[in-house]
Parts: structure tokens; C-alpha cells; sequence
């Protein structure tokens, strides 16, 4: 149940970071619609976090997007081999 729950989540991120990076591609990243303000509120922290570490490239290639879908990727990876061998104590329920 908490393994289906967690997937869900990052699915939900993953999904949610996807929509951040097609937004800044087509330039309507600053368009004021609710819409595109709660998809950035909710991913800026990750995009902001991934920018410390790997800067623009040329100073305008933004490549945040790829690494915080890279880290989601791993993430989820590690915690469903974690759950499926019995890792995480409490977990399995």
C-alpha cells in the first residue's frame, strides 16, 4: 500500500517536472494562469536545488529539468529495490 502510495507520488513529480520543462521550452513559463504558478511553486524547490549543482550550460541551457528527472528516476529505483528486498523496516505492510 505505502510502495503504491510513494510510486504515486513520484510519478505525480515526475509528471509534474515534465509539464515545468515543456513550460520553459515554450516560453509560457511566466504566464500568469494558477495553473502555471502552482506547477512552478511545486517544482521550483528541485529545479533550484539541481541549478546549485549543475549551472546553465553557456549560461542559457538550463538542464535542471534532466537532472532533478534523473534523480526522481533514481530515487525510485532505489526505494522499489529497497522495498522488494525488505530494506526498509515497516515498509512491507
Amino acid at each position: 500500500m505505502r510502495e503504491r502510495a510513494i510510486d504515486a507520488l513520484l510519478s505525480i513529480y515526475t509528471l509534474l517536472t515534465i509539464i515545468r520543462m515543456v513550460l520553459s521550452l515554450t516560453h509560457t513559463e511566466q504566464y500568469p494562469h494558477w495553473s502555471v504558478r502552482a506547477v512552478r511553486r511545486l517544482t521550483d524547490p528541485a529545479f533550484n536545488m539541481a541549478r546549485k549543482f549543475v549551472p546553465p550550460i553557456g549560461g542559457t541551457l538550463d538542464i535542471s529539468g534532466l537532472v532533478v528527472l534523473l534523480v526522481l528516476y533514481i530515487v525510485r529505483l532505489l526505494l522499489r529495490l529497497l522495498l522488494q528486498s525488505g530494506g526498509i523496516a515497516g515498509m512491507n505492510n
